[in-house]
């Protein structure tokens, strides 16, 4: 009995660790494809969406969406080329963003720091997947070493 009584006094906690361990398994996969295929009909987006009006505006004929293409480089550094982030329903994020981090700058840590601010919703931790090549939504290039060679932590391990 006192089994069942901590895992209902813990049930919270178990289910932040299965949601925890839910997203590190999608992050697992798309490392190991780094470049997911294309939706072929809307249909297909709404199991991604969850508001009724921008599901509609997907299906009355809104523009398919571009995507952000990802280069694969094992020179050290990140790279983005005229960056543009949107949404599902088209809302740009970011536009036109150029940036470059070479390898290590020869500071006594041997690493280069970028601190990106920003209002809630604008567009922050869309980038960093952007980078990761989890998000694909908009135009542009990111020049990226390898999976094997760089590390992305989701906001919530």
């Amino acid at each position: 009995l006192s089994s069942v009584t901590l895992i209902v006094e813990r049930i919270a906690d178990i289910s932040r660790f299965s949601a925890g361990i839910s997203r590190l398994g999608a992050f697992y996969e798309a490392l190991e494809d780094p470049l997911p295929s294309k939706p072929t009909t809307n249909a297909m987006f709404a199991q991604t969406l969850g508001n009724d009006q921008e599901l509609a505006t997907l299906i009355d004929g809104a523009k398919q969406p571009t995507e952000i293409e990802t280069i694969l480089a094992t020179s050290a550094g990140v790279q983005i080329q005229s960056l543009t982030l949107q949404t599902p329903t088209g809302r740009n994020l970011l536009e036109n963003l150029d940036l470059a981090l070479k390898g290590p700058s020869g500071d006594r840590n041997g690493c280069r720091c970028l601190l990106i601010v920003g209002n809630s919703g604008a567009g922050k931790s869309s980038l960093l997947r952007a980078i990761a090549g989890l998000w694909t939504r908009g135009a542009g290039a990111v020049r990226r070493p390898p999976a094997g060679e760089m590390l992305f932590l989701p906001q919530k391990p």
